[in-house]
């Protein structure tokens, strides 16, 4: 898997612990701090499904193109296109 930069600011306190953290561990602040996020996103498993429903882009497109087109499908097609279980 290909690692996404990110930038981002903290605080000076959260700043010193990582690299206080990263020296006792011999570990990078960035090691740290992709570790601290990683634990924290772990703890996030309720979100899951909600995380489900955030549409990709393509999707957002495609609607936007069926409004905008007035290009509408019954329910039933709907579901049966979008794999959509009642």
């Amino acid at each position: 898997m290909t690692m996404k930069r990110v930038t981002f600011q903290i605080n000076p306190e959260v700043y010193n612990k990582a690299r206080t953290i990263g020296f006792v561990e011999n570990k990078s602040i960035a090691q740290v701090l992709r570790e601290a996020v990683d634990s924290f996103m772990s703890t996030k498993k309720d979100i899951d499904k909600k995380l489900t429903l955030v549409l990709e882009p393509d999707d957002e497109e495609e609607i936007l193109k069926t409004i905008e087109d007035n290009d509408y499908i019954s329910e039933d097609e709907f579901n049966k296109k979008y794999n959509f279980k009642k």
